[in-house]
């Protein structure tokens, strides 16, 4: 996708994401279990992406370079979903720190 293609999609797609988000942070028992899901999840395609990296003792490598090129789309995956798991855990700490917590 070319550049001005990704930003028409995330303009799009941002208040989608944001009352998703709002809603499952604010449903409590219910959203620590889709973060840590949506962060599993992420740490298997990593670790699935990497693992002829760590067969071969390769521990402390970084980027996309060194994944083998049939792995790289479970490499980029696994990022995108961390990222999002870290955002939907941002939403779900600024919910907790401003409604629940005062």
């Amino acid at each position: 996708m070319r550049r001005h293609e990704l930003t028409a999609n995330a303009i799009l797609h941002f208040p989608i994401l944001l009352i998703l988000g709002i809603a499952i942070a604010t449903a409590w028992p219910v959203d620590m279990v889709i973060v840590a899901l949506i962060y599993g999840c992420g740490v298997i395609d990593l670790s699935y992406a990497k693992l002829p990296q760590i067969r071969h003792g390769v521990l402390n490598s970084f980027g996309p370079k060194l994944v083998p090129a049939n792995r790289r789309s479970a490499y980029f995956r696994a990022y995108r979903r961390l990222g999002f798991g870290f955002a939907f855990h941002c939403l779900v700490l600024v919910h907790y720190f401003t409604v629940v917590a005062p």
